[in-house]
């Protein structure tokens, strides 16, 4: 439920005025020219709008030609890494070197300033020593014919310490090395997959026999984990996770008169490297494992149009196409549990989308302006499902309907916007229509959970079209074809006081409509959801303040179903053998229940008829008599939060002080509340807020100085029910083992009579995501003969995760157990309540500090230097579970908590010319 995480956030959490930083784009020497102009404060005199790099020195007395000329900047320099950091160099480019070339360029040109030739031509290139480089060369003549070509990769790291026992790494068919054992506790089970194994202190752990009695393991048993472990500890081996993005785009635009233009443009991305997917493999033990998974993929996109410029009217008729392929059509891995066993899953298919939309505008005063835009779309995908052939576990459907999805949907766009002004009212209302028409063919579909092997005989079985052969674990499920049409309406209304103070009201209206083609029933959470949203804006501005106050209020309703899931299992809608004598759906329908069941404990006498085959002792529904393994009902008064009953509080204000020549200040804060009021069982709020104080000094026009500091707090606030099954069970293990500890119930009678509406089981989870940034920039200029910048910025970053629970679990007793263990002594808890903890803080603190130098050797030359200093401390206890033996049957990857301390220094050289 958390939308964000301190782990991944940091980098992202620096929203401060003033622009606090942590990329590598953003430190002097690696920083494109556009981004970097800087100039000494003495060029009185000098044309305000002339462009210059970094530190170059402009004398106060250009010529008109100097003035206007088109300069060409270039930057080389070298710079070095005290370490390689995965992390660090997540998305800047900065892994895999120790050191690495400077390179920026920006080269202009074409006719001269002052003839009437409209050639032009500019060739950039960024970052080009790294694996983020970027390049653009554009040309054309200015109002008839403009033509740009770019180019430019961006890598994206994950994890430099994943570890993995597979072959084959890279390539659709991952494989165990030949000599790869199957780790197992022998003091617990001989066969049976136990990642404990791998662990030396876990390996050594004393389990209860069937006596009841806490037994180390022999030394036979030890030296056998300990062969295991050294037989395939070796076998894992680091792989780097990374994604490399590469982009080339081409453009033209066409200019054939001044009320026409054509703009043309083509687009190919490729994707490639390694990520992480959960793959589950054994029909036995239900092993999982993260596995390093190929990413191969284009995209292709084109876009045309044709825009007419007539007077008061503007006219365009568009045209934009994508076309996904995966290169890898699917993933076949080796199951470290069964010796011989492959599991397999399809990647993502390839996709075609093509759109042509309409533009229109007409101006019917310089106060009043009419836009209308439409658009419909054709999205396809079709490729064909990968054969249950090609693995051995038995995974995949072995019940297909069709050879290939035929993933069919269309689109449809309509806006308009009416904009108006009177005397000191500004008006604006808006519509729109957007419709996402599925059109996907719905049929069954039969296959087993994680390769379970078919047990018992389905209900369904040899029925309604079926094959026989079913298993009452055999999923019988139907594809869902979901389209949603969405409308939104509103306005707005500005009255002015005085040109500097103003106030505005609006209103929006914002339904969606869902449904699922083909479908024997609705399949949406919520068929219709209504939004009506009301806001408001305060502004104004007098002499050395400005002041800006917004506010929102909004309330969204629906019609939620708690049988939605229905639509995913036709069965519902037949009568299953074994002496029902209606369908599960009329049986919900007749009796006013859910999937859940009754709200209550064991009834007092037994049930009969259908209520004792659909919800046998008042539990959930039987999930054979609907053709799933699966639990898909949703608890009374359960909502998702997309959908659910909801009133918003959005609030934001900000006020600007500029004291004097000197001093400014600035203090922001914004704010929302989401309470979702009608929700029993799911998020039931989230509490978001942050605050920004940013003050700059000016001392004079050689020194300036500005700090600042940001703090972001977010809460989530969910419940939530663990129920169980209520049982006629009396004792754990044997009879004399009766009593249960724990604060509802104080026998394992009560409990079991009770386990499906315990109040016990009913947990709340909440959590907190708080950020607190403060920064520090300091420039001097002008020194050495005005010559010499100095500049240095800091910046601090502390980020806290706090997830706090109530609730707890029941536990037997490994001692509870059955004949020939002896029974608990009298008045021994046979199952015990633990409570739910708190989960331990997740924390992260990051430190950078960078000072750079600029010298000007001449008019056309100067020298910059930087030193950036860069570190992250963080503790997160969730990567524990990642370690040898952290977990019984998850594969380890050995990942660490990612961190880093690292120094970055380099020197460039700048030449304009």
């Amino acid at each position: 439920m958390k939308s964000r995480n301190s782990c991944g956030f940091i980098a992202g959490s620096i929203r401060v005025l003033g622009g606090a930083f942590i990329t590598a784009g953003l430190f002097v020497a690696m920083s494109t020219f556009s981004a970097a102009q800087t100039v000494p404060q003495n060029t009185t005199g000098r044309n305000p709008g002339t462009q210059v790099p970094p530190g170059m020195y402009i004398p106060d007395e250009l010529t008109e030609a100097e003035q206007t000329n088109l300069h060409k900047r270039t930057q080389i320099g070298v710079a070095g890494i005290s370490s390689e950091s995965s992390k660090f160099g997540e998305y800047n480019g900065l892994h895999g070197f120790n050191l690495f070339t400077i390179g920026n360029f920006d080269l202009r040109g074409g006719a001269a300033y002052d003839s009437m030739d409209t050639w032009r031509w500019q060739f950039q290139g960024s970052s080009l020593g790294l694996e983020t480089r970027n390049g653009i060369l554009d040309f054309g003549w200015q109002g008839k014919l403009q033509f740009r070509f770019s180019y430019n990769s961006f890598l994206a790291n994950t994890s430099d310490s994943y570890q993995t026992p597979f072959l084959g790494v890279g390539t659709s068919t991952l494989t165990l090395p030949f000599n790869w054992v199957v780790p197992v506790l022998p003091q617990k089970s001989a066969t049976a997959l136990n990642y404990f194994a791998l662990n030396q202190t876990n390996a050594a752990g004393s389990v209860y026999n069937k006596f009841g009695v806490l037994t180390p393991p022999t030394q036979d048993q030890l030296d056998t984990m300990a062969a295991i472990r050294a037989t395939d500890l070796p076998a894992f081996q680091n792989v780097d996770l990374s994604l490399t993005r590469k982009r080339g785009e081409t453009r033209l635009l066409f200019t054939p008169s001044k009320m026409i233009e054509i703009p043309v443009s083509y687009t190919r991305e490729h994707k490639d490297g390694l990520r992480t997917v959960g793959g589950v493999n054994d029909q036995n033990t239900q092993d999982s494992a993260l596995l390093p998974y190929r990413v191969n993929w284009n995209t292709d996109q084109v876009s045309a149009a044709v825009n007419v410029n007539r007077n008061k009217l503007f006219l365009s008729f568009g045209y934009y196409g994508s076309f996904f392929h995966n290169n890898t059509e699917h993933m076949i891995w080796s199951d470290p549990a069964v010796i011989g066993l492959t599991s397999a899953l399809a990647e993502e298919p390839d996709t075609q989308f093509n759109q042509f939309t309409a533009t229109g505008s007409f101006k019917f005063s310089s106060d009043a302006k009419l836009l209308l835009v439409g658009s419909i779309g054709r999205g396809t995908q079709n490729q064909a499902f990968i054969s249950p052939s090609l693995t051995t576990e038995g995974a995949l459907p072995f019940g297909l309907p069709r050879p290939s999805l035929g993933g069919l949907v269309y689109t449809g766009l309509g806006s308009g916007r009416f904009t108006m002004k009177h005397d000191k009212w500004d008006f604006v209302a808006d519509a729109r229509f957007d419709e996402r028409d599925n059109h996907t063919p719905v049929d069954i579909f039969l296959f087993q959970d994680d390769a379970s092997p078919v047990t018992g005989t389905s209900p369904f079985s040899g029925q309604y079209g079926l094959p026989t052969g079913l298993g009452t674990n055999t999923n019988i499920y139907n594809n869902r074809s979901l389209t949603k049409l969405s409308y939104k309406a509103g306005g707005e209304a500005e009255y002015s006081f005085t040109k500097s103070e103003h106030l505005m009201f609006g209103y929006g209206w914002d339904r969606a409509d869902r449904h699922c083609s083909y479908s024997w029933i609705t399949c949406a959470d919520a068929k219709q959801v209504n939004e009506n949203t009301f806001r408001t804006e305060w502004r104004k501005s007098k002499g050395a303040v400005t002041a800006r106050v917004e506010y929102a209020f909004s309330v969204r309703r629906g019609d939620y179903n708690e049988n939605a899931f229905l639509a995913e299992t036709p069965m519902a809608n037949h009568v299953p053998a074994g002496g029902a004598s209606q369908s599960l759906y009329s049986y919900l329908k007749s009796t006013g229940l859910s999937g859940f069941g009754p709200v209550a404990g064991l009834p007092s006498a037994p049930l009969t008829g259908d209520a004792a085959i659909f919800t046998p002792n008042n539990n959930t529904v039987a999930q054979a008599q609907y053709g799933t393994r699966n639990i898909l009902n949703e608890i009374p008064g359960f909502r998702r939060y997309y959908v659910a009953d909801r009133n918003r509080n959005d609030g934001r204000a900000q006020i600007n002080l500029l004291a004097s020549d000197k001093f400014a200040f600035t203090l922001s804060g914004e704010g929302s509340y989401d309470d979702y009021l009608n929700t029993n069982l799911g998020l039931k709020s989230r509490t978001w807020w942050a605050s920004t104080i940013d003050a700059s000094y000016v001392a004079s026009d050689n020194l300036v100085a500005d700090v600042f500091y940001t703090y972001d707090n977010q809460r989530l606030y969910a419940t939530g029910d663990a129920f169980g099954s209520n049982s006629t069970a009396t004792f754990q293990g044997q009879k004399g083992n009766t009593v249960l500890g724990g604060p509802c119930f104080s026998t394992v009678a009560d409990r079991n009579a009770s386990a499906k509406i315990d109040p016990c089981l009913n947990w709340t989870h909440n959590d907190r995501d708080k950020i607190d940034t403060a920064g520090l920039t300091l420039r001097r200029r002008n020194l050495a003969g005005n010559k010499l910048e100095l500049a240095a910025e800091l910046v601090y970053t502390r980020g806290r995760t706090e997830n706090a629970a109530v609730g707890g679990s029941y536990q037997n007793n490994p001692l509870a157990l059955a004949a020939p263990a002896p029974a608990l002594p009298s008045g021994t808890q046979a199952i015990f309540f633990i409570p739910a903890q708190n989960f331990p803080v997740i924390r992260n603190d990051e430190f950078m500090v960078k000072p750079s130098a600029t010298y000007v050797i001449s008019r056309s030359a100067s020298l910059q230097g930087f030193y950036w200093f860069q570190r992250l401390t963080p503790t997160d206890w969730r990567y524990q579970a990642l370690q040898y033996g952290g977990k019984l049957n998850f594969t380890p990857t050995s990942e660490t908590v990612p961190s880093y301390q690292e120094n970055v220094a380099g020197l460039a050289f700048n030449w304009v010319f």
